[in-house]
């Protein structure tokens, strides 16, 4: 599966901006408001937990596989952690995402940082 980078910022955005806490995987699908395929959204949500941007008590976020290769889920609630907020920051940044978008999510969160912090200090200057 390719790495959608609009669709991460969009899942870290709905997690940021909601007033919960916590919010429980269908609500997030329900606001994403995306036609994709729940391969898409799962595969996402996965790749945003594999790198720490989000904190979840339930094993592999509620999702489990079935017979006929689609998902199962467990309405699981995830939390944005600190990672999540400071990969956002850098997504939100059109001269970091653009240089981003087109690594692995582990490279991008950690170069992401770098860059952002560059262009906060070139502003600063």
């Amino acid at each position: 599966m390719k790495i959608d980078y609009d669709l991460l910022k969009s899942l870290l955005t709905i997690l940021e901006e909601d007033e919960r806490v916590e919010v429980r995987t269908n609500d997030l699908r329900t606001k994403l408001n995306k036609n994709i395929t729940d391969e898409q959204f799962v595969g996402h949500l996965l790749e945003l937990n594999d790198n720490g941007c989000f904190d979840c008590q339930v094993k592999d976020l509620g999702f489990s596989r079935t017979i006929n290769s689609g998902y199962i889920t467990s309405n699981a609630p995830i939390r944005l952690t600190a990672q999540g907020r400071q990969f956002l920051d850098a997504l939100n940044n059109d001269t970091v995402f653009n240089k981003l978008k087109n690594f692995s999510v582990k490279t991008a969160i950690e170069a992401g940082k770098s860059l952002l912090n560059a262009v906060i200090t070139q502003g600063f200057q």
